[in-house]
């Protein structure tokens, strides 16, 4: 008998006095009570009823008792679940009828998240099984037959030509054969901002200020982040950037995976490596780009042996069908202003990533990406996490055309200032709609002398201006004159003017 043919923990009595606890507490009037309960708990805690749970969780709410009614109802709406039937109304609440309301049933419900931790713990052993007899890991690197390492006399070393090509970005920024982090917040536009990188590659243009490499690469996007529909809003604003010649090369060196199929989304290695080293082996990759990475990985990110594991996973498949292949992994990064400065932190690039520090170590490079400004998200920050094989360059500012999705440098970003904005030290007044108005109101009235003021007395980029006339003109405080760019004194006066 297998691990897998063994009945999971459970409990199926302790998960009737909590559910029926819980109904009774509903049926007394004790909602503020039950509703706290619930929130501890969820639906996986309910090997046997998770149907149960669902209903009671869709009718409840911290301020007003469900009736009995809407609870059947969503209970009937809810389906049954996996497994064995779920327990009635009836059989819940008459079974816990018999012991009576108990104010304070913290057993069951402990008890409820051992029996939880203990089907994980079957899942992940049964997991790692699994993992032990895949045959993605014994890739023929690993089956040839053992000899001693390689060894170089130094002559040998200071004699090597590498191969041409190598470098696809930067100063070794990314790299055949190796792996390259690109970390961001959520939400910063990661993907679109690779999606940029790999166009520049291709029709060898700069990239964000940093020299692309190489000849035209063939580029793979796999990840299951973005949607069908997200990929062409992006191809289609990008598209305006460059010549029909030049699309023309794109469509022949770009691939993406397009998410059309439930199992597409699919990307955890130790379920989806057959169907990504057969994609590899059909369109023979020069970059690889993983987003994103969480996405990935077998298990928790935050672990360490689960992380090592997914890249074992993907450099086994990587030797077998595209070893001179560069990575590109596209990571989230650790959320809130605290953690946005450690983005140009040489001192702290380690913790910048969301996860394990097995990726960070593993990575020849790491390229960050942070808020440029609290208000703009039009302006972000790039800066070099890592490298390990030239020298950093320099942190940037970042300019995102919401109008053609191409992204340029912000002619205007100042590190030192950055960081004091970021870390709350800033002597730069925060810019008002009231500071906008009284420029105006000074006789002001062309956009350039407009952002030319506020630049000296805010520090503010003439985008920045530009977002708040528009936004200005919009809510009545100035409106558009003639010609285009002048502004004048609206109806309405903005807050903050006595």
């Amino acid at each position: 008998m297998s691990l897998a043919d063994l009945p999971p923990p459970s409990d199926a009595r302790q998960e009737k006095r909590a559910l029926g606890n819980i109904l009774l507490a509903l049926l007394d009037g004790k909602v503020v009570e039950a509703h706290a309960w619930t929130k501890d708990l969820r639906s996986d805690h309910f090997y046997h009823h998770p149907d149960v749970f669902r209903a009671l969780v869709k009718v409840l709410s911290p301020d007003g008792t469900p009736s009995v009614p809407a609870f059947i109802a969503a209970l009937n709406t809810a389906g049954p679940a996996s497994g064995p039937p779920s327990a009635s109304y009836a059989e819940l609440t008459d079974a816990q009828v018999a012991v009576g309301f108990e104010p304070d049933f913290r057993a069951a419900l402990d008890l409820l998240e051992d029996c939880r931790g203990r089907r994980e713990m079957v899942q992940n052993a049964i997991r790692n099984l699994e993992r032990a007899h895949s045959p993605v890991r014994l890739d023929p690197v690993a089956a040839r037959v053992r000899s001693a390492f390689t060894v170089w006399k130094p002559s040998e070393f200071l004699n090597y030509e590498p191969p041409p090509g190598q470098d696809l970005l930067g100063d070794g920024l990314l790299r055949r054969s190796e792996l390259c982090l690109l970390a961001g917040q959520g939400g910063l536009g990661k993907s679109r901002l690779s999606l940029w990188l790999a166009l520049c590659q291709i029709t060898g243009r700069p990239w964000c200020g940093l020299p692309t490499k190489g000849a035209p690469a063939t580029w793979l996007f796999v990840g299951n982040e973005n949607s069908v529909v997200r990929w062409k809003t992006d191809l289609r604003q990008m598209q305006k950037n460059f010549s029909a010649d030049e699309w023309a090369l794109i469509e022949t060196k770009l691939r993406l995976v397009a998410l059309v199929e439930p199992a597409d989304g699919v990307m955890i290695l130790s379920e989806s490596a057959a169907r990504l080293a057969a994609t590899l082996a059909a369109h023979k990759p020069d970059v690889l780009v993983l987003d994103p990475w969480a996405a990935f990985i077998p298990g928790n990110e935050n672990d360490t042996q689960d992380t090592r594991d997914a890249l074992a996973y993907l450099f086994g498949i990587l030797r077998q069908e595209a070893p001179t292949a560069a990575v590109l992994v596209v990571a989230h990064a650790r959320t809130g202003r605290d953690q946005a400065k450690r983005a140009a932190d040489c001192f702290d690039g380690g913790g910048f990533v969301r996860g394990s520090k097995v990726l960070f170590s593993t990575a020849r490079a790491q390229l960050n990406l942070a808020p440029g400004d609290s208000d703009d998200a039009e302006r972000l920050v790039l800066a070099c996490g890592k490298t390990n094989n030239g020298e950093r360059f320099e942190t940037r500012g970042l300019l995102f055309d919401s109008e053609t999705f191409a992204y340029g440098l912000d002619p205007d970003f100042n590190l030192t200032e950055w960081r004091a904005v970021v870390e709350g030290k800033s002597n730069t007044p925060s810019l008002t709609m009231a500071d906008l108005w009284r420029v105006v109101e000074s006789g002001e009235c062309k956009t350039g002398k407009i952002a030319d003021r506020l630049k000296q007395t805010h520090n503010a980029s003439k985008r920045t201006v530009e977002r708040l006339l528009s936004r200005a003109v919009d809510l009545g405080y100035l409106a558009s004159g003639n010609p285009h760019g002048t502004y004048l004194m609206g109806a309405t006066r903005p807050p903050g003017l006595g």
